[in-house]
């Protein structure tokens, strides 16, 4: 079962990252009381919520997808292949 966490970890990525690209599009494309709602402190902070998480969770996965390449490789006799 957690040999396809990567997979859902990257699916999950592109998931999430689509997600903000289409919420940023939105807010500015969107118009409400003579302004886009971008200009909104509101939107801005619930924006800047979902950037700091997707940063943080693409992280926490690079880091994880990284050390399991290492152990990979440590099984294998480590880079010099002893």
């Amino acid at each position: 079962m957690l040999k396809h966490a990567d997979s859902r970890a990257a699916i999950s990525l592109g998931i999430m990252e689509g997600s903000f690209d289409e919420a940023v599009s939105y807010a500015y494309g969107r118009f409400q009381g003579g302004r886009q709602i971008i200009q909104w402190p509101g939107v801005r902070m619930i924006l800047t919520g979902m950037a700091l998480h997707l940063i943080r969770d693409a992280y926490q996965a690079g880091t994880r997808l990284g050390m399991e390449s290492l152990r990979k490789i440590d099984l294998v006799g480590g880079l010099t292949g002893k």
